[in-house]
């Protein structure tokens, strides 16, 4: 955070009881870079993150942050004295608090990353000009390098990315160890699947249950 949008913004509420929802756009479409700015293995890499490339994941980011705004106003927040900041983001002065051409202004001044970038490296086939590691993380063109951590991922999961990385992680260590694990079948029996309708279970092979 830049410091003239916390002076403006939060010093005000400095030594006062706050709390905040935060929404967070799970499935971006806008797609950034990242590229080599030389050949000096040391040198900082050139990246662009590309946010908000597509208009839709400002207009969910929006949605999202009026629904936290009825969630202030809801008798059991109420019932604290909660109520929005007052105080107005830079850039944003001239529209009217709140609103909605303000909430759009004030996404695009203060929207992060929540720390999980992923994807640089996308997971593919060599049909696909975009990745950069075949299924078993080998790295296109060049022998005996791996690339096995969340930048494999064609598209962030919808949480957080830790466990699925020690998936990852797991499943290509297997790879590598030239061993094949017995697929896993959840140990339900068919009485149980039955009850599950919105599950695809008219495909499973029953002989596969325990």
């Amino acid at each position: 955070m830049k410091k003239h949008v916390w002076t403006q913004v939060y010093k005000p509420y400095v030594g006062l009881h706050t709390f905040t929802i935060l929404p967070i756009v799970l499935r971006p479409r806008s797609r950034g870079w990242i590229r080599l700015e030389t050949a000096d293995p040391y040198a900082q890499p050139l990246i662009e993150p590309n946010i908000f490339d597509s208009d839709q994941d400002l207009n969910v980011l929006v949605e999202g942050m009026k629904l936290a705004l009825k969630v202030a106003k809801t008798p059991a927040l109420r019932a604290y004295n909660a109520q929005p900041f007052q105080t107005t983001f830079p850039g944003c002065e001239g529209l009217e608090l709140y609103s909605e051409p303000y909430l759009r202004c004030m996404a695009r001044v203060y929207t992060i990353t929540s720390w999980h970038p992923s994807g640089t490296c996308k997971m593919g086939f060599k049909t696909d000009p975009s990745a950069v590691v075949d299924p078993m993380g080998r790295v296109f063109g060049v022998r005996g390098l791996r690339v096995v951590d969340a930048s494999v991922m064609p598209n962030v999961v919808s949480g957080n990315t830790n466990a699925p990385t020690i998936m990852l992680a797991e499943k290509m260590a297997d790879h590598v160890k030239g061993r094949r694990l017995k697929p896993f079948v959840p140990p339900m029996t068919r009485a149980m699947i039955a009850r599950l309708p919105y599950m695809p279970y008219e495909d499973w092979h029953f002989s596969l249950l325990y």
